[in-house]
């Protein structure tokens, strides 16, 4: 049993280990899908006038402004942005999606 038990926790340990070593290795991406604009933020340009990013935070309000950014278009369905872009002049547009009941008909637009 102790064995079993051993052999069970290297295997654990191991692959712990290398899940840290692929989380630290940074992915590059095809210079033709995006240009990066800022990492910690997951934010690229991806053509003059259109960015893509994780969620925003209030820190990065700063950044979205710098860039001339005038509408921000989110995808979540059940949080909203509007206390986080309050006041800073930026427009929201929710487009609530579902990845479980995708229908192509369903994919629009609140204003």
């Amino acid at each position: 049993m102790r064995i079993i038990y051993r052999s069970f926790l290297l295997f654990l340990l191991s692959c712990l280990a290398q899940t840290a070593l692929c989380a630290e290795t940074a992915v590059e991406r095809k210079p033709q899908w995006a240009e990066p604009v800022d990492r910690s933020v997951n934010m690229y340009r991806i053509t003059p006038d259109l960015y893509r990013s994780a969620q925003l935070a209030t820190t990065d309000i700063a950044l979205t402004k710098s860039l001339g950014i005038k509408t921000v278009v989110s995808l979540r369905k059940f949080h909203s942005d509007d206390n986080l872009l309050r006041g800073a002049g930026i427009k929201i547009q929710r487009c609530t999606a579902s990845s479980t009941k995708a229908r192509a008909k369903k994919m629009l637009c609140k204003s």
